[in-house]
């Protein structure tokens, strides 16, 4: 929840609207809809024309922002990165799966 909190705060994770435990050991969460297509779902020569540079350089980011924090994410992987190509302000990435 920290580190999804942390990364919301700087716009590369959906907002978060609940986490709360409810039974043994599991966890109900519950955030807006992520906007756009896993990373894994682009091919290489399809993310080099979204500016592959820019995703990279704002995942680069999210990192450093929960490095700060002495955070991790825990299973940063092409499916938890959420691309989105239509944002009217260039294209986004988010990062998802924080269970």
């Amino acid at each position: 929840e920290a580190a999804h909190d942390c990364l919301a705060a700087e716009n590369p994770a959906p907002k978060l609207h609940l986490c709360q435990p409810v039974f043994g050991k599991f966890v109900i969460v519950v955030m807006e809809c992520a906007k756009g297509h896993p990373l894994s779902k682009f091919s290489a020569a399809a993310l080099y024309a979204l500016a592959k540079p820019t995703v990279f350089g704002q995942l680069e980011k999210a990192i450093d922002v929960l490095e700060k924090h002495e955070l991790v994410h825990g299973d940063l992987r092409a499916p938890n990165i959420v691309v989105d190509s239509g944002n009217p302000q260039g294209v986004a990435m988010s990062i998802v799966n924080f269970d």
